[in-house]
């Protein structure tokens, strides 16, 4: 019991160094999506170009993540970490020293790439890092951290412009620190994430958990659709711009703000109970966002409330995900995990754009709804 209780005290400051780490990454996330499509629209390059360009690098992601479970088992996750932290800073630096949209192209997917591992390989490293008795909070840090990260980008940008080499130094500055901040999980880090039983590869890996999958691809297509069209469809409902900014604003901020309550809860019920919870949470905001448009004060409270049941829903999966597997499984999950991710990505935002253009507002409801209504018609099934 000693032993048992050494080793998991040994692995808590292994945990809050991946998760510090993490939130690092996507602080260079969030500076370098805003800051490349400054760039390129200075330089004259059209909005769909723009968008063409920023969509290589989740497809690096995609396409990248089936090969980081192996890569992992050859190399160790420790190399793989700061393998890519380094490669991520050199691709910034290329990219700020390249003025051809043209080499953006391979220079952004090779970040995709790099990127995707880093959060794939940090994600399994904090799974397998968190007592059982606490991965529900450790996972509800770790949304909150990268959803922090993800806002504290722009804010950078601010500070630096988006002229010159200063914001590149910064996000090669921010990445630099990051390696230093993952050494904390160098010593815990060494043995594990390494075969457990499974194949390794995420193709043998996606029947084995295809509920949580669909959750990642339903939050995916979420989160995108709501930040690209939620403001649309208030001001089409007679609401002014700002005022559909400001829902979105909310909605975001319940999603950072409840991870760890969400977490907590899991901890001292179940997490499946909670996965379930939180997918009927966000099914019955999508159905009640527009009868509560002329609620008052309900309305922002509705909001905070379903933004954190979404996101609760990938805080949920990826806590099952570590309660079920383990080693190269785990480090498999998660790639699928990525995999997921970036399709519901990729599908959600044309989704919802197409279905706004056949049937106004009403469309943007239903795409954000399905996903939701499926995945708890799954859960049920499955308890059951």
């Amino acid at each position: 019991m000693a032993g048992e209780t050494a080793g998991r005290d040994a692995w808590l400051p292994a945990s809050v160094g991946l998760v510090a780490g993490a939130s690092v990454f996507s602080i260079t996330i969030g500076l370098s999506y805003p800051l490349l499509a400054l760039k390129l629209s200075a330089a004259g390059v059209g909005d769909t170009m723009i968008g063409i360009n920023a969509a290589v690098t989740p497809l690096g992601m995609i396409l990248s993540a089936p090969f980081v479970p192996g890569l992992t088992r050859r190399l160790g996750p420790w190399a793989i970490l700061l393998g890519c932290t380094i490669a991520s800073a050199v691709l910034l630096l290329l990219i700020g020293a390249t003025q051809e949209v043209a080499a953006w192209f391979p220079l952004r997917f090779l970040l995709g790439c790099t990127t995707g591992a880093l959060f794939v390989v940090t994600e399994a490293g904090v799974l397998e890092a968190s007592p059982a008795h606490i991965r529900g909070r450790m996972m509800g840090a770790y949304t909150t951290s990268v959803t922090l990260g993800y806002a504290l980008g722009p804010l950078i940008l601010v500070a630096t412009g988006h002229g010159g080499w200063l914001p590149f130094a910064a996000a090669t500055a921010i990445l630099l620190a990051a390696s230093l901040v993952l050494t904390a999980a160098r010593a815990p880090l060494r043995g594990r994430l390494v075969p457990s039983g499974g194949s390794g590869s995420v193709t043998s890996f996606l029947p084995k958990a295809p509920v949580l999958l669909v959750a990642c691809a339903a939050v995916a297509s979420f989160d995108n659709a709501s930040m690209s069209f939620l403001p649309l469809y208030v001001a089409d409902e007679g609401f002014d711009v700002r005022t559909g900014n400001q829902m979105l604003s909310v909605l975001l901020l319940g999603g950072m703000a409840l991870q760890y309550p969400i977490g907590w809860i899991a901890d001292r019920t179940s997490v499946p109970a909670t996965f379930l919870g939180c997918a009927a949470a966000s099914l019955a905001g999508c159905i009640a966002f527009p009868l509560a448009l002329d609620a008052g004060p309900l309305l922002w409270a509705m909001l905070v409330l379903w933004g954190g049941a979404a996101v609760g829903v990938y805080t949920m999966a990826l806590a099952e995900l570590g309660a079920r597997f383990t080693g190269t499984e785990l480090v498999s999950g998660n790639a699928a995990v990525a995999m997921t991710w970036g399709a519901g990505s990729l599908l959600g935002v044309p989704s919802a754009g197409a279905a706004m253009d056949t049937a106004g507002g009403a469309g943007l409801l239903v795409v954000l709804a399905v996903p939701f209504a499926v995945l708890v018609l799954l859960t049920a099934t499955r308890r059951r």
